[in-house]
C-alpha cells in the first residue's frame, strides 16, 4: 500500500458545528462552550469514515510517498481534484520536479498516468489536492451517528439530524422528479434507498 501523508487538512469540515451543537445541546442554541471539544468529535468522526472509505471526504491536499515511480499509479484518498507537484531525487541530492506534462489524471481522477518516466531517480513525491465537494447522505449519516456515540450516545443524532438529513434527500429526489419528469424512472432506486434510510432511527430507538 502507498504511504501519504495529509499534509492540509480541510479548512470547514463536512458536518455544520451549529446543528450539531443546537440539537448536541438540547435547547441551549446559543451556548458556545462546547465548541472546541465537538470540532474535535466532528473531525474524529470525519477521519474515521475517511479511514473506513478510503475517500478524502472534503477538500484537503495530500502527499503520496511511493517507493517508485511506475506508468500508471493509483493515488490514495480519491476523489483527485489536482496534481499539484510531482518531484524526485537525484542520486547526487537534488530535487527535481517532473513536468506537468509528462503525466495527466485518468480513471475516475485517481489514476495518475505518465508518458515517460525520469531515469535514476529515488524518493519520489506527489502532492496534490483531493476530496468531495459534496458529502453523501450515507456518509454523514455516518458521522453523526459517531459523535452521537462519543458524547454518550443521547440520541440526538437519531432524534433530529439524521431525520433532516432525509428529509433533505427526499426533497431534492421530488425536486428532480418535477424537473425531468420524463425520465423519473431514473429516481427510482434513489427513492428506495433514502426510504431505507429513514428506518435508521428505529434501530436505534430506545423504550
Amino acid at each position: 500500500m502507498m504511504r501519504f501523508r495529509v499534509t492540509a487538512p480541510p479548512t470547514d469540515e463536512p458536518i455544520d458545528l451549529k446543528m450539531v451543537r443546537d440539537t448536541h445541546l438540547r435547547g441551549i442554541p446559543d451556548d458556545s462552550s462546547e465548541n472546541d471539544y465537538l470540532r474535535q468529535l466532528i473531525r474524529a468522526a470525519r477521519e474515521y469514515c475517511e479511514n473506513y472509505t478510503g475517500l478524502s471526504l472534503g477538500p484537503q491536499t495530500l502527499e503520496a510517498l511511493p517507493d517508485r515511480l511506475e506508468k500508471t499509479m493509483t493515488l490514495p484518498r480519491p476523489p483527485i481534484r489536482r496534481i499539484v507537484s510531482v518531484t524526485v531525487t537525484r542520486k547526487d541530492g537534488s530535487v527535481e520536479t517532473v513536468p506537468a506534462s509528462a503525466y495527466r489524471l485518468d480513471a475516475g481522477r485517481s489514476l495518475l498516468c505518465f508518458s515517460g518516466l525520469p531515469e535514476n531517480v529515488e524518493s519520489p513525491a506527489i502532492t496534490y489536492e483531493a476530496g468531495t465537494l459534496e458529502l453523501p447522505a450515507t456518509v454523514q449519516q455516518a458521522i453523526l451517528l459517531l459523535v452521537d456515540t462519543m458524547t454518550g450516545l443521547h440520541g440526538w443524532s437519531v432524534d433530529y439530524a439524521i431525520p433532516c438529513v432525509v428529509l433533505f434527500e427526499v426533497a431534492a429526489i421530488l425536486l428532480m422528479l418535477l424537473v425531468n419528469r420524463m425520465n423519473w424512472q431514473c429516481y427510482f432506486m434513489y427513492q428506495i434507498a433514502v426510504t431505507f434510510l429513514s428506518f435508521v432511527p428505529l434501530v436505534f430507538l430506545r423504550i
